[in-house]
């Protein structure tokens, strides 16, 4: 259906249907890879041994959104954690030509152990979206923070500098 509301039903565009088929196929086999790292350093597996669903999570509130995403408070029903789940709307991703930032996003925060960026806990598709479940972090984010006091110390700045 999405490749058909991108390219219109004019049949001169097959050949180019076809790789954007093609170009889809790959990306979410490239989404949906663990980026080097197996499924086991994920904290939490998926309750049908497949692929997670939103029915594995029940959700409290919407903690924030953005151009393509959304961000709710959620928990997973089976290892009753509390999880930022962040929706990205891959029309909009595709139409701001943003695939390769959210895949890196994805890559980028599956190999990372530091204790002040966030944890991806898991990552999924649906038919119209690309859902990463995120480490949950009840105060916001460090640019809230700095927004809020209008700047650091360098005292505080070296310490957040040097996570």
């Amino acid at each position: 259906k999405l490749i058909r509301w991108l390219m219109g039903n004019d049949a001169s565009k097959q050949p180019a249907m076809q790789e954007w088929k093609e170009y889809l196929e790959n990306s979410k086999k490239k989404f949906t890879s663990t980026a080097g790292c197996s499924k086991a350093d994920y904290r939490i597996q998926p309750m049908n041994g497949v692929d997670f669903t939103l029915d594995e999570f029940d959700a409290y509130c919407e903690l924030g959104s953005g151009a393509f995403a959304d961000v709710f408070l959620t928990s997973h029903k089976e290892a009753k954690i509390f999880i930022a789940l962040k929706i990205l709307d891959k029309r909009k991703v595709i139409r701001k030509c943003q695939e390769e930032h959210v895949q890196s996003e994805k890559e980028l925060l599956s190999l990372m152990d530091m204790p002040f960026i966030i944890k991806l806990h898991l990552s999924f598709q649906l038919n119209a979206s690309l859902c990463l479940g995120l480490e949950y972090v009840p105060r916001g984010e460090l640019f809230d923070l700095l927004r809020s006091k209008g700047s650091f110390t360098e005292k505080q700045t070296i310490f957040y500098a040097s996570q």
